[in-house]
């Protein structure tokens, strides 16, 4: 299995990267990637990457930081050129916090949308909004992703049917974590029964967002096949199909294990 968004490379992991590791191989996540968020992060990522096999990293600058984009958006455009980058991002637009003006996000996203585009990378979106299906959020997006339609993925997937439509029809991938596992019962937890096999990716988003029933812990990549179980009781699915499908895509759209091609 492979955890593509996860953050134990950062300052803020309090555990001990080298064995959380080796406890996520021990249970079949063999394979991750390790996000940025701003430019010391992405750094340290790359660094991480290139001191273990099988672990990738991603640089951008996260939408809550895009008031410092200047000096971190050179930065990441120099770092998007390392062997060991397999992705553009975490980036994207978040109203529901507003810590960056929104118009700043936007002028941050279309840079990195021109990074990737120059750098032949898919890139990671973070998409959240205040409404409860961040339909805010995403109707901004969609007006500037439609520009470049780089190949990518959604990540932390917690809207509702009309943004999946969306996304699925603009062939990007799904981001599904333990969100999952804490949604409530409604549209949300009923849109993740309707993403298809094909168009999903499992993540972590460690050391945030643990899965039920580990809240509380620090979240680790340890934790994938907890997410996979309860996707599999909840659409009546095998785990063995959600690994395969899951690690298949995520191999596809990373270059990671398979000729990276447009999914």
């Amino acid at each position: 299995m492979i955890d593509t968004h996860t953050h134990i490379h950062d300052d803020n992991f309090k555990l001990d990267a080298e064995q959380s590791l080796k406890d996520a191989a021990a249970v079949g996540v063999d394979k991750i990637i390790c996000v940025g968020t701003d430019g010391i992060f992405s750094k340290q990522a790359i660094d991480f990457a290139a001191r273990h096999d099988n672990v990738w990293a991603s640089v951008g600058l996260h939408p809550h930081d895009a008031d410092v984009s200047s000096s971190d958006m050179s930065e990441i455009a120099k770092l998007a050129k390392d062997d060991n980058v397999v992705a553009i991002g975490e980036c994207g637009l978040d109203y529901f916090y507003d810590n960056s003006p929104r118009e700043l996000q936007k002028r941050v996203l279309i840079q990195h949308l021109e990074i990737a585009k120059k750098n032949d990378l898919p890139v990671i979106f973070h998409i959240r909004g205040k409404e409860p299906d961040s339909s805010d959020a995403y109707n901004d997006f969609w007006e500037i992703y439609n520009h470049y339609r780089p190949r990518g993925v959604v990540h932390s997937f917690s809207a509702h049917a009309p943004q999946l439509s969306q996304i699925l029809d603009s062939k990007l991938l799904v981001g599904v974590n333990g969100i999952v596992t804490f949604a409530k019962p409604g549209p949300q937890l009923d849109a993740y029964k309707n993403i298809p096999l094909e168009r999903m990716v499992l993540e972590t988003d460690a050391p945030l967002l643990t899965p039920v029933p580990y809240r509380g812990n620090i979240n680790e990549s340890k934790y994938i096949p907890i997410i996979v179980k309860f996707l599999a009781d909840l659409r009546s699915e095998k785990t063995s199909e959600i690994e395969e499908h899951t690690s298949i895509n995520a191999a596809k759209l990373f270059g990671i294990g398979a000729n990276r091609i447009d999914v």
